[in-house]
């Protein structure tokens, strides 16, 4: 097994910081707090669904602009800190759209998520300089979702134990918990913020117009990288299900299935401390017999716990789904993060993966969409199952690469 260097570390150690703000506000209890304190009643999937596509939205729209603007200026890194200094103070005032308005609530929540997914958006593109050897962007990609599934947790302990050592029930444990997830996050990104490169290319004059020019302008040459183009569109189908999956699952837990939070976290715990082995392990597999493979591999994977889910009446049926989620919810991004960092151009790349925000953002549009409206208008067993035709396609699509992807690259 491949064993980082300390500079590799420092990278890794921002998905560990960050996989804090992942576990707690995304997975679980932002969900639930704001289906307590901010909305409740039929609207809150509807609404819990929207407040995610706008944020999405806006983060897909923006970072291959963003991604190509730090690039022609080089401050990729000016860029990655601010935002995550900006998701970071957001996270730590959360609690406080308990006692505003419906709609400012809903607003500060997708400034977070959007600062959130800008930032994590540059720090993805650092898998290109930041690797001492060849070769090994995708087991240290898999080393940093994996360390982040022990983040997570981590805090959630820290939390716990100022709590009183129980979960939160009130508002006073909200706002202890989402002020330790904002002060783990920073904590966890001071060594990143100190080590990560600085870009070395020569500032070019740049304006907002210019960023716009070179997208376009790189969005116009997909024929020329036909390969990367089509690995974006796929992850665009792969991560709609898998990211509808995470927003929605402890709405589904409680709602549907009527777990309480202590059985919902132990679920979400299993599924992180299983992903602590697997998501570095198939990672260092892909890098021996190839990223794509493994993709579609996840990507079954993803179909059958979709059933699963629809299936599940129990809490014994659903640790079945945790057991099988464990395997494939850090692999699958972790494996696209590092294939991506391999096959971009250097000089594209905080654009590029500008590109993979906007294929994995734009699919979580769509997706949080559906599942809220299914949910609505009938329930939301029945809203699991419109994730399945994503990963469908998905899996096609890269089935497809996989058969024509030495060509293309070639050509």
């Amino acid at each position: 097994m491949y064993k980082p260097t300390n500079k590799e570390w420092s990278w890794a150690m921002y998905d560990f910081g960050n996989s804090a703000y992942a576990l707690i506000v995304m997975t679980i209890f932002f969900p639930l707090f704001f289906a307590e304190y901010i909305v409740s009643g039929k609207l809150t999937a509807a609404l819990w669904g929207l407040s995610v596509a706008i944020s999405i939205l806006l983060v897909g729209l923006i970072s291959p602009l963003l991604g190509a603007l730090a690039d022609k200026e080089a401050k990729r890194k000016s860029y990655f800190v601010l935002f995550s200094i900006m998701a970071i103070i957001g996270t730590m005032v959360l609690s406080f759209t308990a006692y505003i308005p419906l709609y400012l609530g809903i607003l500060i929540f997708i400034l977070v998520n959007f600062s959130f997914g800008l930032a994590l958006s540059l720090y993805d593109s650092f898998i290109t300089v930041v690797p001492q050897k060849k070769n090994v962007s995708t087991t240290l990609s898999g080393i940093g979702w994996a360390i982040g599934y022990i983040g997570g947790p981590l805090c959630l302990l820290i939390a716990w134990f100022l709590m009183g050592r129980k979960l939160p029930v009130d508002l006073s444990d909200y706002r202890t918990l989402f002020l330790v997830t904002g002060l783990f996050f920073f904590a966890f990104s001071i060594w990143p913020y100190l080590s990560l490169p600085k870009d070395k290319l020569s500032p070019a004059v740049s304006t907002g117009l210019s960023a716009l020019r070179t997208v376009w302008q790189t969005l116009r040459s997909w024929r020329n990288r036909k390969h990367i183009f089509i690995f974006l569109i796929a992850m665009y189908f792969l991560m709609d299900g898998l990211t509808t999956m995470v927003y929605f699952v402890s709405l589904f837990a409680k709602v549907t299935l009527g777990f309480t939070i202590e059985q919902i976290v132990i679920l979400l715990l299993i599924v992180q401390g299983i992903g602590i082995f697997t998501t570095a392990i198939m990672s260092w597999l892909a890098e021996k017999f190839g990223e794509i493979r493994l993709l579609i591999l996840c990507s079954i994977l993803w179909i059958v716990i979709s059933f699963l889910i629809f299936f599940s009446s129990d809490y014994a049926s659903f640790r079945i789904v945790a057991y099988l989620t464990g395997i494939v919810i850090g692999s699958t991004p972790a494996i696209a993060r590092g294939f991506l960092g391999k096959i971009i151009p250097v000089e594209k790349r905080a654009e590029f993966f500008g590109f993979n925000t906007l294929a994995g953002r734009m699919a979580t549009l769509i997706g949080p969409l559906v599942f809220g409206i299914a949910a609505y208008l009938w329930n939301m067993r029945i809203a699991i199952l419109t994730v399945v035709p994503f990963f469908v396609i998905g899996a096609i699509l890269l089935i497809y690469l996989n058969m024509n992807f030495k060509r293309w690259q070639n050509a």
